[in-house]
């Protein structure tokens, strides 16, 4: 399967972003039948859920009286991601855009480990719902095989510090990293591609 198949399922995408506004409205699962409710005049709901669930943005639970469907951390990190590409392409905005665009912008320039740190902070708080990412998890995501070398992460970390691209904070003798309002902006504007 493709990912032509997802986009082009103006279903399966509606289904997606149905779920996602529900989930942030603290609705985390929701029953088939509300769905096919929901969605009564599109053909073929089932062969769109079918595609959802093999990109894993999707996952299913069946019951005795019904199917229940929940958005998974992937289908809400591809909401977020499609979301920002209509907002790129839409003619609409284009002009109000070009008004709002600043006539200089700042391109900073980051080693590899910078970006990648991040991209993951970034996505790790999109997953979490949070913004501030334990520096824990951080490390866990940075060196999965246990190859720990935290100084060099606390130096790259303090480099971004120092360019307000992230901030940190301490509570209860725990570390967490968040981007600053500038790192997420450098990141929608410089880094989009690292979120595909």
């Amino acid at each position: 399967m493709i990912l032509r198949d997802l986009l082009t399922d103006y279903t399966a995408i509606n289904i997606l972003k149905f779920l996602y506004d529900k989930e942030k409205n603290s609705v985390y699962s929701i029953k088939f039948n509300k769905i096919i409710k929901r969605f009564s005049n599109f053909n073929n709901i089932g062969k769109s859920i079918s595609i959802l669930k093999k990109f894993d943005l999707i996952s299913e639970d069946i019951t005795k009286e019904d199917k229940i469907i929940v958005i998974s951390a992937k289908g809400k990190h591809f909401i977020d991601i499609f979301d920002k590409l209509v907002e790129l392409t839409n003619i609409e905005n284009e002009a109000e855009n070009k008004k709002s665009a600043k006539s200089f912008q700042i391109k900073y320039d980051l080693n590899q480990k910078e970006k990648k740190i991040m991209v993951l902070v970034y996505k790790l708080s999109k997953e979490a719902g949070n913004n501030k990412v334990f520096f824990d998890d951080l490390i866990r995501e940075l060196y999965p095989k246990n190859n720990v070398n935290t100084t060099e992460v606390d130096k790259n970390i303090n480099q971004l510090e120092d360019l307000n691209l992230v901030e940190k904070s301490q509570v209860k003798n725990k570390l967490f990293i968040e981007l600053t309002p500038t790192g997420e902006r450098t990141i929608k504007e410089q880094l989009v591609e690292s979120l595909l």
